[in-house]
C-alpha cells in the first residue's frame, strides 16, 4: 500500500516547481538600496553582509539604511544648491545646514563655530536645539584651555562616550555635562590649510554609536560650512575692495577739485602781477631807477614761472578727472619743431649744447591739437636741455614710417636714468632721486603731462634711459592721424 505524499514533502530539492516563487523582501529592499548607493555611495560605504550572503540585520536593517541615506542624499542636494552657500550669506547658510543635519541624523543640537585666531579659540556662530536658534555668543572653546581638544581636531572627531572619550572629555566639565551631551561628532573646517571653524552634532540622552554614513554625511555638511566660510571672505574682500576703491576715488576727485579751484584763484592775482611788472618794466608812466628795473624784471619772470607751475597743475588736474579736451587740426610737425627750438635756443646757448633737428623737407602732418604737441615738444626738450651738462647734444627726429605711423623722437646725452627710476619719472609731482635732478628746478610734471597728452592722441610713449648715458623719448602717433598733403590742405581750407 503506497502511503500518501504530504502536502509538506513537495517535490524533491533542486526540482522547479510549478508555482513561481514570491519575490523575496530582501532582494526587492537591497535594489532599492543600490539605487540610492548610486547617487550616495560616498556616504554609505560598503554593505554590511552576514553568513550566507544576507544583509546583516535582515531587511529591517537595510530598510532603517535605505531610509538614513535617502534623506541624508536629500539634505545634500538641498543644501548644495542654496544661494546663501555660494554667496556667503553666513546666516542663511548656517541656519540652512543645521537645520538639514539635525533632520538627517535625527540629533537634537547642531552647533557652528568660528575660529579667532589672536584668541586662539572657536566661538560659537549658530546653534540650533530641538528645531529652534539659540543665541550662544558667549560660549568659547579655548586652545589654551583645551589643548587636548584642539590637538584631535587634525582629523574628525567622532565620540561615541563623549564623556569618556580621551579626545573629548576636556570639554565634560565645562561644556558636555551642563547640556547633556552624551555622544558627539566633533568635524573642524580648515581654509587653506588653516583652522577657520568646526561643526559639531551634539547628541543628547543615552550613548550614540556614529556610524560610518552618519560620518560621511557629518563630513560633507562641515564641507558646505567651508564653502560658505570662504564665500564669506571673499565677499567681505571684494566689498573692502568697493569701499576702498571708492575711497580712493573720493579722494582723488577731492585732490583734482582742489587743484582746479586753487588754481583758478591763483591765476588771477599772478596774471595781475604779471600785466602790471610788463607795464612797469616798459616804463609806461615813467623812468625807472635802474635797480627798480631789474626787481621788475625778476617779479616778471618769477610770476610768469608760477604761473606755468599752475597752469601744469591745471592740465594734471583735467587729465585726471577725464575733462581734457583735444582741438583738433593739421599741424605741420616742421613749422612746430622750428617754433619749439626757437624757445629753447637761449637755454642751451648758455650751456654749450649742440641742438639738431632731423625732420624731412616735404613735411610731416598729423590731425590733432597743436597746441597740445607743442606742449608735449617742448616739455620734451626743456627736461632735455635742463639734464643735459655743458658741451653736451640734444637731438629731435621726427619719421614716417612705411605703414604710415609717425614718430616723433627727442633724445639727449644727459645724465640719463635707471630703469627703476624711469616709472617714478611719470608719476606727478615726482622726480628722479639724484643730486643734479635735485638740484634743477621744476614740479615733475613735465613727463607725466607728456605721457599723458600723448595717450589722448593714441600715441606710445617710450622712454629708453641709461646712467650717463642719456635719455630718448619716442612717441609714435597711429597711422589714422597721418595726413597726407592734399588731405592736410583739404583740412585747412575748411577750417578757414
Amino acid at each position: 500500500m503506497h502511503k500518501r505524499k504530504s502536502p509538506r514533502q513537495g517535490k524533491a530539492r533542486g526540482t522547479p516547481s510549478s508555482r513561481p516563487a514570491a519575490k523575496s523582501p530582501i532582494r526587492r529592499t537591497s535594489r532599492k538600496a543600490t539605487r540610492v548607493l548610486g547617487t550616495a555611495s560616498a556616504l554609505a560605504g560598503p554593505i554590511p553582509f552576514g553568513k550566507g550572503g544576507r544583509a546583516a540585520g535582515g531587511p529591517a536593517a537595510l530598510a532603517r539604511l535605505n531610509a538614513r541615506l535617502t534623506a541624508q542624499s536629500a539634505a545634500i542636494a538641498r543644501i548644495a544648491k542654496l544661494p546663501a552657500v555660494a554667496h556667503g550669506q553666513l546666516r542663511d547658510a548656517c541656519d540652512a545646514i543645521t537645520r538639514a543635519t539635525a533632520e538627517a541624523l535625527a540629533c537634537p543640537r547642531i552647533s557652528i563655530w568660528r575660529y579667532a585666531a589672536p584668541r586662539r579659540a572657536l566661538g560659537t556662530l549658530h546653534l540650533l536645539v530641538e528645531g529652534k536658534h539659540r543665541d550662544r555668543s558667549n560660549v568659547t572653546l579655548s586652545a589654551d584651555r583645551y589643548a587636548q581638544f584642539f590637538d584631535a581636531l587634525d582629523r574628525d572627531v567622532a565620540a561615541n562616550n563623549a564623556c569618556g572619550d580621551f579626545r573629548t572629555r576636556a570639554l565634560a566639565h565645562d561644556y558636555l555635562r551642563p547640556h547633556a551631551i552624551s555622544s558627539m561628532i566633533a568635524l573642524p573646517i580648515r581654509i587653506a590649510g588653516r583652522l577657520s571653524g568646526m561643526l559639531t552634532i551634539e547628541h543628547t540622552g543615552p550613548q550614540r554609536v556614529w556610524v560610518p554614513d552618519e560620518r560621511r554625511f557629518a563630513r560633507s555638511m562641515a564641507d558646505f560650512v567651508g564653502a560658505t566660510f570662504e564665500a564669506a571672505e571673499r565677499e567681505a574682500s571684494r566689498a573692502d575692495a568697493v569701499t576702498a576703491k571708492a575711497s580712493a576715488e573720493a579722494a582723488s576727485q577731492a585732490k583734482t577739485d582742489f587743484l582746479s579751484s586753487m588754481s583758478h584763484e591763483l591765476r588771477t592775482p599772478l596774471n595781475a602781477i604779471i600785466g602790471f611788472s610788463e607795464i612797469m618794466s616798459e616804463q609806461a608812466f615813467g623812468p625807472l631807477l635802474p635797480r627798480y628795473h631789474d626787481y621788475v624784471s625778476d617779479i616778471h619772470k618769477s610770476a610768469a614761472h608760477l604761473l606755468h607751475i599752475i597752469n601744469d597743475v591745471l592740465d594734471i588736474a583735467r587729465i585726471e578727472s577725464g575733462k581734457m579736451t583735444l582741438y583738433e587740426e593739421p599741424v605741420e610737425l616742421r613749422a612746430l619743431v622750428e617754433d619749439c627750438f626757437a624757445f629753447v635756443r637761449e637755454r642751451a646757448a648758455k650751456k654749450d649744447i649742440l641742438l639738431d633737428a632731423h625732420v624731412p623737407t616735404a613735411g610731416v602732418v598729423i590731425r590733432a591739437d597743436d597746441s597740445r604737441i607743442r606742449q608735449i615738444v617742448l616739455n620734451l626738450l626743456s627736461n632735455a636741455v635742463k639734464f643735459t651738462p655743458q658741451g653736451g647734444r640734444v637731438w629731435i627726429a621726427v619719421n614716417r614710417g612705411d605703414d604710415d605711423c609717425v614718430c616723433i623722437t627727442v633724445g639727449d646725452t644727459g645724465i640719463g636714468m635707471r630703469p627703476d627710476e624711469i616709472p617714478r619719472a611719470l608719476e606727478p609731482f615726482r622726480q628722479v632721486d639724484s643730486m643734479v635732478a635735485r638740484s634743477q628746478e621744476g614740479s615733475g610734471l613735465g613727463l607725466p603731462i607728456s605721457k599723458n597728452l600723448a595717450a589722448l592722441h593714441g600715441a606710445s610713449f617710450v622712454i629708453d634711459s641709461a646712467v650717463g648715458r642719456g635719455t630718448v623719448v619716442t612717441m609714435t602717433f597711429p597711422k589714422e592721424r597721418t595726413l597726407r598733403p592734399e588731405a592736410a590742405r583739404a583740412s585747412a581750407a575748411a577750417a578757414e
